[in-house]
């Protein structure tokens, strides 16, 4: 019989083993269908004995589409509403390891406090009566960005800012909710086949409003990817906030830019070295083809500031940098970038967001749809005639009452 997870706060388990595959949470891929996935070891019988299984009594496991030292993902079938779903499963590794269980659950506890559509969506959580413990996530169709870049290279200056002012967006909604990711990279960020750009794989974020005697990591540890890895986090501080996703926003733009992170290295210190001494080159001097404006070097530098209090104060403060810079490149795809931003956020003012507002001032003017001009030259149509029928019936009672004149 199954039963329903219920979450719990541990501390975290020590970081993977060397060596170990810790590839993202996704996904539906042309490159997962024409390749075999990759399995951590111990995971290929797990994968033999539940495809085909149902879990919790609704959810069909049908194909491996991705796995790593974590846990495995699956294409799955709700049965209740005929759906596809990804079910993420853990692994042995991870349910064997201390305080395992709640670094699994740590990725559906923090997606479940977050309401925005560029945030992969958790849609149920259970354990089986084996200890299999399970996620069920909204089917995501398409590509990681580190995928995208490493079989079509880099995007165009206004696509790669398009894509970190979205991403900014995203991650300005969990940091509202209180949730730092602390993993942001290339291979947590997914392109569906539409366009749309979803967050993913929150499973070592932190809850800035979880109890400190409640915390999942331990003073000291370090986790993350060393090429996007703040210096404060790098350092193991354990009180890091949202600047530590700007910085690794700065640092995947940087290789969006320029086709590589600010610093590479042979190894783990080698990196994190540069991170804590070296300040990095314009992104311009390592792409000098694509001639960026002065105003996108200064934001990519800025996000990459050793300390904290000089980067970007907030993902919402970036998000309005991203757009007043995007609008220099290309005003139309600026507006809709900052048309989405401020519906999403609340953050309109005399009907436009403070990003569309810039957009428009940097990029060239947008005519509204025909139809919402349509609709207001209908609605001042009706004003005029109802201020008329009103007048028109003052006079008739003032006649009544009065008498003609």
């Amino acid at each position: 019989m199954n039963k329903t997870l219920r979450f719990a706060s541990f501390p975290l388990p020590a970081p993977p083993p060397d060596g170990a595959d810790t590839s993202p949470t996704v996904i539906d891929s042309p490159a997962a269908k024409r390749r075999p996935p990759r399995l951590a070891r111990g995971t290929q019988a797990e994968t033999r004995c539940l495809e085909g299984a149902v879990l919790g009594r609704r959810y069909e496991v049908r194909s491996v589409v991705g796995a790593g030292s974590w846990g495995t993902v699956y294409e799955g079938r709700d049965q209740r509403t005929g759906e596809t779903v990804a079910i993420k499963v853990a692994s042995r590794l991870l349910t064997r390891s201390a305080g395992g269980s709640a670094r699994f659950s740590r990725e559906s506890m923090a997606t479940l406090h977050i309401d925005h559509p560029g945030i992969v969506q958790v849609l149920d959580a259970g354990v089986c009566d084996d200890g299999t413990q399970y996620m069920v996530m909204e089917f995501l169709d398409g590509r990681d960005l580190a995928d995208v870049l490493e079989r079509e290279g880099r995007p165009s200056t206004a696509r790669a800012l398009e894509i970190a002012a979205l991403v900014a967006d995203a991650l300005a909604a969990a940091h509202r909710a209180g949730v730092v990711h602390r993993d942001l990279k290339p291979g947590n960020v997914h392109l569906s086949r539409t366009g749309r750009i979803k967050v993913i794989d929150f499973g070592i974020s932190k809850q800035r409003r979880t109890a400190p005697s409640h915390e999942l990591t331990s003073p000291g540890s370090v986790l993350g990817s060393p090429a996007y890895m703040a210096p404060e986090q790098a350092r193991g501080c354990p009180n890091i906030d949202g600047r530590a996703d700007v910085y690794a926003l700065g640092a995947m733009l940087y290789e969006l830019l320029a086709g590589n992170p600010p610093f590479t290295g042979a190894t783990f210190v080698e990196i994190v070295e540069q991170h804590f001494h070296v300040a990095p080159p314009p992104p311009s001097a390592r792409a000098p083809e694509r001639r960026l404006p002065a105003a996108v070097d200064q934001i990519v530098l800025r996000c990459l500031a050793k300390q904290p209090d000089e980067r970007f104060a907030s993902m919402d403060e970036l998000f309005d940098a991203l757009v007043r810079a995007l609008a220099l490149l290309d005003g139309a795809v600026a507006a809709r970038v900052a048309r989405r931003g401020g519906a999403l956020h609340g953050r309109r003012r005399a009907g436009r967001s403070v990003g569309e507002r810039r957009a428009r001032r940097g990029g060239r003017r947008q005519r509204p749809p025909a139809g919402a001009v349509r609709r207001a030259g209908w609605l001042r149509l009706g004003g005029w005639l109802a201020a008329g029928a009103s007048a028109v019936a003052a006079g008739w009672l003032a006649a009544a009452h009065f008498g003609p004149w």
